[in-house]
Parts: structure tokens; sequence; C-alpha cells
């Protein structure tokens, strides 16, 4: 749902048919290619330090989305809206 959503977005950006297409191709390949390495590293290490791995992931990314945002909030809000103008038009 996140990549039709992501799709629908380039095609609103760039008007582009075929950006769209290629953004709808790109995750099913990206996955069927990554799927194998992640398949292997959670059955060869443990869950717990996985988990906690993915978590401090995640801490980090938005912790620098929090820096972004407080550096250019109106970058984000001009993209929010667009996104906004996206779904309200269907």
């Amino acid at each position: 749902m996140l990549s039709f959503a992501i799709g629908l977005y380039i095609l609103w950006r760039t008007v582009s048919t075929l950006g769209m297409g290629i953004s709808l191709v790109t995750g099913p390949i990206v996955s069927l290619c990554i799927t194998p390495f992640v398949g292997y590293a959670v059955d060869t290490y443990s869950h717990k330090k996985i988990m906690i791995a993915s978590q401090l992931g995640t801490i980090v990314f938005l912790l620098l989305f929090a820096l972004f945002f407080i550096e250019f909030p109106n970058i984000y809000f001009v993209e929010l809206g667009g996104i906004d103008y996206v779904a309200c038009s269907f």
C-alpha cells in the first residue's frame, strides 16, 4: 500500500506514468533481492540482538528526521501538502 502511495506521489510530482511504473516495479525487486540475506541473518544471529539493532536503527533515523524537520520545516510542510492534495483528489 505504501509503494502505491509513493507511486501516486511520483505521478503527481513528475506527471510521468513511467516514473510511477518504475517505482511500483522496483519495490518487489528490491524485496526479492534482500529477502535471502535477511532470512540468513534471522536464522544465524540472536533474535534479541536483531530486535535491538532494528530498534536502535529506528531511533537513529527518527532523530535524524527530527533534526531535519527542525532545520528545514518549510520543505516538509510543502511536501506534506502535496501528499494531502494527491490523497484528496481521488
